[in-house]
C-alpha cells in the first residue's frame, strides 16, 4: 500500500466493531476503483490491530478506506489525509441505527 506518511511509515488500523472483517481497501481518492484488498488471505478479527505500510515516496494526499464485515455489511470513508495519524480504531455505535466509526489518531 501507498500513502502520504511524512513522518510514519505504518498505520495502525484496530478492529473493534464486534464482527471479523473478509477485506479492506485503502486507495487514493482520485483512484476510478477500489485497489487490492489488505486481507488477501485472511481477516481481521475484532480486537485485531493491522500495520498498513506505506510508501514514503507517494505523492497521494487523500485516501479512501472501505471495511467489509464477514457478514457482508461495510463501511466507507472518504478523502482522509493521513499526514500525521499513526492511528485508526474503528468502532461499532449502537444509535437508533448501529454505524462504524472511524477514531483517528
Amino acid at each position: 500500500v501507498s500513502a502520504v506518511k511524512p513522518q510514519n511509515s505504518v498505520l495502525a488500523l484496530t478492529n473493534f466493531t464486534g464482527t471479523a472483517f473478509s477485506s479492506l481497501y485503502l486507495s487514493p481518492s482520485s483512484a476510478p476503483d477500489w485497489q487490492e484488498n489488505l486481507l488477501v488471505s485472511t481477516r481481521h478479527n475484532d480486537g485485531d490491530t493491522l500495520g498498513i505500510q506505506f510508501d514514503p515516496n507517494e505523492s497521494n494526499v487523500e485516501w479512501d478506506l472501505r471495511v467489509q464485515g464477514i457478514d457482508g455489511h461495510y463501511a466507507e470513508w472518504k478523502n482522509l489525509k493521513f499526514d500525521g495519524v499513526t492511528e485508526i480504531t474503528l468502532v461499532l455505535k449502537l444509535s437508533p441505527t448501529p454505524v462504524v466509526v472511524a477514531e483517528v489518531e
